[in-house]
């Protein structure tokens, strides 16, 4: 994943364009797959919103689970930046 001018890895079971789907902003990042095989699930923002729309306990559930994984995301960024 390019963000920046910086190569971020994503690990298995992670998430690309969860911080657009909270915010509802754009994505900022340009994705590209590497040597090894991927699997790529794609949602459309709208249609993933509006079947979530009366689907309360599912809408938490993902929710839930793109904040952590935005959450996993910062703080490896503030590790890094401590590095530096």
């Amino acid at each position: 994943m390019l963000k920046n001018g910086k190569l971020r890895t994503i690990p298995l079971g992670g998430f690309i364009g969860e911080q657009s789907f909270i915010t509802c902003d754009k994505t900022s990042a340009d994705v590209t797959t590497g040597k090894e095989a991927t699997t790529i699930l794609r949602c459309d923002k709208r249609s993933l919103r509006k079947y979530l729309a009366n689907k309360g306990t599912l809408k938490d559930s993902i929710d839930l689970i793109l904040t952590a994984d935005l959450i996993f995301k910062l703080r490896g960024m503030d590790e890094e930046q401590k590095r530096d």
